[in-house]
């Protein structure tokens, strides 16, 4: 997924589209999980409870995305 299609599947998500967050989460997903497990420090029960959390929070707040000041990836870490 390039940079204009990333953006318009985050556009899409924002306004409801299943499909649309289906390809951001699997996009995503390891890279989120990866962060959250050296978090975690091994447990991975907690990490997939972080990564659970990071997209649930993303899901309600993506209207807060700003493309101008971080990449998707780096909003989700945040």
């Amino acid at each position: 997924m390039d940079s204009d299609s990333e953006m318009f599947a985050i556009y899409a998500a924002e306004r409801g589209s299943e499909q649309a967050w289906r390809q951001l989460f699997e996009r995503h997903f390891d890279a989120v999980y990866g962060f959250c497990a050296a978090l975690a420090g091994g447990r991975d029960d907690l990490a997939e409870e972080m990564t659970q959390q990071v997209f649930i929070i993303a899901a309600r707040r993506i209207h807060r995305f700003d493309p101008k000041r971080a990449t998707f990836r780096a909003w989700l870490f945040g």
